[in-house]
């Protein structure tokens, strides 16, 4: 939902739209699902920010995940330091990434008690010789020298992303408007289907952008007496008390106790019952469902045609399953040679990344480190549809394993687009190359490549 759901609101806005306005970066955690969705999608670039919410807790996991590994002497109050440590150089490196990443790569010579690159106004132990760390074991620099490896790895991958990071975003105030639609159109009631939701978003909008007495200047405006006032006032009261008591140190612990005991709760469960849900899989029942939407019919039957042609097909995918995207789709019918690569919704799997030497970074495709210039799904079905029509009015589609892998993720993906029955009227039949080649001795796909395809490319 989430991928979709960017799409509609920073591509298809009505809104923006009209006002000629351009939405060129989003920020958000690491999943790179939406941001390949939205470049896969946007006719112009769209950068991806990091979320400095969720960057720390990112931090914050893999400290503990070392504390419960080898480095046991690590104590919860020197994961926190480290993690202010992170959180200041965000901070105050806000729209400077060489300044951040020089101070996120300074934090661990600092907690080992070099100081020669710390700023005066961060660090007081470069001019204090007798200084004591207030928030380390026995006021002291650590001296581990196996965990200061592990650190500045994970410092250095902080680094390396300090461009995004420098941006200093986060989405705190999205999860606060969240969470007042949720407690106006609550799932459970399913609002989505009725008249009623807009009004209900429309007062959860009121709400955080003017407080409780929104519903005061709504009546002032249509010429009603304001005789709730009293009762609005108390409501900001309330809001404003709660804001506070949530930021306390003790409410965040209990908050952080319950959510462990649901996890158990739910750990008791899954043993005792198997595994019913797990997080992040929504996008992948819902390719999962798509892949078996195809609409069947028969195509008519026009015969062999004299000017039939067949049409060399390959394509490169994700994975192998049956719901991987297709990454690349090349074609060549007598001089016509077709070439289009695209951004996938997910990840490679690792197996056919390292057959293919394609990868996936930060919503954008690359060959063996090398960048890929991408077309939108869109666009190549539209490119592909036309090649296929210039070559001939009828064509026969060949290629290796054809008739297993290639055809079918091919109308899968002309169906997404509304093509597939364009591609089935003018196709005439498959050619798969897969059931001859296993009649001979030699039957790998790479020694016949170089016994028949010298001078290829």
């Amino acid at each position: 939902m989430e991928p979709e759901a960017a799409v509609e609101l920073c591509l298809k806005n009505p809104d923006l739209n009209n006002a000629g306005v351009r939405v060129t970066g989003i920020v958000g955690d690491k999943d790179s699902s939406t941001i390949a969705a939205l470049k896969r999608e946007s006719p112009h670039p769209i950068k991806k920010y990091l979320d400095r919410n969720h960057n720390i807790k990112g931090v914050n996991n893999a400290l503990w995940r070392m504390k419960k590994g080898q480095h046991s002497f690590l104590t919860k109050q020197t994961i926190e330091y480290i993690k202010r440590c992170v959180t200041y150089a965000v901070m105050q490196n806000v729209g400077d990434s060489v300044g951040l990443k020089k101070a996120i790569l300074n934090i661990a010579p600092h907690i080992y008690g070099e100081h020669a690159e710390c700023c005066d106004d961060w660090c007081r132990a470069k001019n204090e010789l007798s200084y004591k760390y207030k928030h380390l074991p026995g006021g002291k620099p650590l001296s581990d020298a196996v965990f200061r490896m592990d650190l500045e790895a994970i410092l250095t991958t902080e680094a390396d992303q300090a461009e995004q990071l420098a941006h200093g975003g986060s989405t705190q105030q999205n999860e606060s408007f969240n969470h007042m639609v949720n407690t106006r159109a609550p799932k459970s009631r399913h609002y989505s289907g009725t008249p009623a939701l807009e009004r209900r978003v429309a007062a959860a909008v009121c709400q955080k952008n003017i407080g409780a007495n929104h519903i005061e200047k709504s009546y002032a405006k249509i010429g009603l007496s304001p005789s709730v006032s009293k009762h609005r006032k108390r409501l900001d009261r309330r809001r404003n008390y709660q804001s506070a008591y949530t930021s306390r140190p003790e409410w965040k612990k209990r908050r952080l106790f319950r959510k462990m005991k649901d996890t158990w709760k739910d750990s008791a469960t899954s043993e005792a019952e198997g595994l019913t849900y797990v997080s992040g899989m929504g996008n992948t029942m819902e390719r999962a469902a798509d892949a078996s939407r195809i609409t069947s019919w028969i195509p008519e039957d026009t015969g062999l045609l004299p000017d039939c042609l067949p049409v060399l097909v390959d394509i490169e995918t994700t994975g192998f399953r049956q719901e991987d995207d297709i990454v690349q789709n090349a074609a060549k019918c007598g001089a016509r040679h077709f070439n289009v690569f695209m951004v996938p919704r997910g990840n490679f799997q690792p197996v056919a990344s390292s057959v293919t030497g394609m990868t996936l970074k930060e919503g954008s495709l690359f060959r063996n480190d090398q960048f890929l210039v991408t077309t939108p799904p869109r666009e190549a079905v539209h490119q592909f549809l036309d090649f296929l029509k210039a070559c001939s009015t009828q064509i026969v589609l060949v290629g290796h394993n054809l008739m297993r892998f290639d055809a079918p993720r091919l109308l899968k993906l002309f169906n997404e687009h509304g093509l597939a029955k364009e591609l089935c009227n003018m196709t005439f039949g498959l050619t798969d190359t897969l059931p001859l080649i296993r009649q001979g001795k030699v039957q790998k796909q790479e020694v016949l490549a170089k016994m028949y395809l010298k001078g290829c490319q």
